[in-house]
């Protein structure tokens, strides 16, 4: 398992533009994927949520600004903030994990070479002035095939 990361941070930045810190503790880890999701229903209800991916050495993010036609889409604030460190079972770059979020669209780990890996996650929620919870994971992607032309029914 990936050491945990701490110190995870917000700041709003300028307008629509918030930074985020933290610090990785785990040398070994392959990259780092951070999630921050908003909803509000006032004053007209507005939902989003953003996943980036960042090598294991980062330390930092400045959230890219969106142009005017997407400012109900600027993260002025946040619901749930969080960080995953992620380390694959196998030797694996940065580079590998870019191409397979690419390639699988945003699903790394249905690239056979990505699909054993174990994360740790950090939350923060903005009321919360500490990381309050840690959660362990270790994952092995479980590969279904299905006929041509079959469609599973949903359940």
């Amino acid at each position: 398992m990936p050491l945990v990361p701490g110190n995870l941070t917000y700041n709003p930045g300028s307008v629509g533009q918030p930074i985020i810190n933290w610090s990785n503790n785990d040398s070994r880890s392959t990259m780092q994927r951070l999630t921050l999701s908003y909803s509000s229903t006032s004053p007209q209800r507005v939902s989003f949520c953003y996943t980036m991916t960042v090598p294991a050495s980062a330390g930092t993010l400045l959230f890219p600004e969106l142009p005017d036609t997407l400012a109900a889409f600027r993260p002025g604030a946040y619901n749930n903030l969080s960080l995953e460190t992620v380390k694959f079972d196998s030797l694996t770059s940065y580079a590998d994990c870019l191409d397979a979020i690419a390639n699988y669209n945003g699903r790394f780990y249905e690239e056979e070479a990505l699909s054993s890996y174990s994360y740790t996650r950090i939350l923060r929620l903005p009321w919360q002035c500490n990381i309050f919870c840690v959660n362990l994971k270790r994952c092995r992607k479980r590969r279904f095939s299905f006929k041509k032309g079959f469609i599973p029914k949903p359940k």
